[in-house]
């Protein structure tokens, strides 16, 4: 005879077993709304062929990649682990990011969970591995929660980046290649304008920026919170019917990147020949259209908290240099003095560590002359 403890965890069984069925059978009913990639839905935003990599370019080298659980940088581990590095080290600051990357990264790699502000463990990174190539992807990106966040925006983006790219001069890194963004040309929020610094400080220690516009599918990016949208039946929000954003594809993205850490050397800032901008409304559209799900149609929601309209890659004061037979463009931008370049940075660090929104602010308009946003601070 069974005991009431045996026969109550069978009844627990047949309950799980039949909600799982039920759960199961709800979900094959359930219309597939997923997009195959997003590179299918918007061909259009592919570039024009960035020259492949040479193998033989990476094969040698000793690399670290920032930020390596993210979108970008699982994508750029990806790569050039495919390349067979000499060593690559993945930096990653959350756990879950990394934990997902060492899962599917195959290829002989070291996984480092922590901050690249984190000078001690960076330090330590250099002094071991005696990199020859850093890609640094780690950042801080969405625009909105950034607003109520300057002392984490500006301590992530740019005083990271500082430390980073120090250390990497002091361990005689030949190569260092920043992911900077569109949205630190002339920048009205803390995104843009914690990276515009990181832009500064990076060129000042004698290393390269690449600025992107938004990359196709990345994560917490427009079109994936258009695709949770979708497969809920809601309707697709968009901020303003007229605004308007640069795209290009996660393997254009990636290829940029590799190209500048293999081709250049010395303190470059790039861009790539990226076209017209392209309307989120016009996205928006075009996924409705490519959904078996009852449209639901637009939602304007109005321009959050340190949006623009629009962006642009160039600022009114930066000047452009084409290169000949390169997807890549190189832009001529000011530079501070290196001394007052220096002493800001360390004022911003000393308001980050204070947390003194006016201290930080005023540094901020010593380097940014131009940043007029009002960021709000949220304890």
């Amino acid at each position: 005879m069974q005991s009431v403890a045996c026969r109550m965890r069978v009844l627990w069984a047949n309950i799980v077993g039949a909600n799982y069925r039920r759960a199961n059978d709800r979900l094959r009913a359930m219309p597939d709304t997923r997009v195959n990639t997003w590179n299918d839905l918007f061909p259009w935003m592919k570039l024009d062929s960035p020259r492949p990599i040479d193998p033989a370019l990476i094969r040698t080298k000793r690399i670290l990649i920032t930020g390596a659980g993210g979108s970008v940088g699982s994508a750029l581990a990806h790569e050039v682990a495919s390349l067979d590095p000499d060593v690559l080290v993945a930096l990653e600051a959350s756990e879950q990011g990394l934990f997902r990357l060492t899962q599917g990264l195959r290829s002989p790699h070291t996984a480092v969970l922590g901050s690249v502000g984190d000078e001690g463990l960076v330090r330590e990174l250099f002094e071991t591995h005696r990199f020859d190539l850093v890609l640094h992807a780690a950042a801080y990106k969405h625009v909105p929660l950034l607003e109520s966040q300057p002392f984490a925006a500006i301590a992530n983006n740019a005083l990271a980046t500082r430390n980073l790219v120090r250390l990497a001069a002091e361990a005689g890194t030949s190569t260092l290649v920043l992911l900077s963004t569109d949205k630190a040309v002339e920048p009205v929020n803390m995104l843009g304008v914690s990276k515009r610094i990181a832009e500064l400080a990076t060129l000042d220690a004698g290393f390269t920026v690449v600025r992107l516009g938004n990359i196709l599918g990345s994560a917490g990016s427009v079109l994936p919170l258009l695709q949770e949208q979708l497969d809920r039946g809601e309707p697709l929000t968009v901020t303003h019917s007229e605004a308007s954003r640069y795209f290009l594809t996660m393997p254009d993205a990636v290829q940029l990147l590799l190209l500048a850490a293999t081709e250049v050397r010395g303190p470059q800032l790039f861009v790539p020949e990226m076209g017209d901008p392209i309307l989120i409304r016009d996205l928006a559209e075009r996924m409705l259209a490519s959904s078996n799900r009852s449209p639901r149609g637009i939602l304007y929601t109005g321009l959050r908290a340190g949006e623009k309209l629009h962006e642009v890659l160039i600022a009114s004061d930066e000047k452009v240099q084409i290169l000949p037979g390169s997807p890549l463009r190189a832009v001529i931008t000011p530079q501070p003095d290196s001394h007052v370049l220096g002493a800001t940075l360390d004022a911003l660090t000393s308001a980050v560590q204070s947390r003194n929104l006016s201290q930080l602010l005023d540094a901020i308009h010593l380097l940014v002359p131009a940043y007029q946003g009002q960021p709000e601070v949220r304890a």
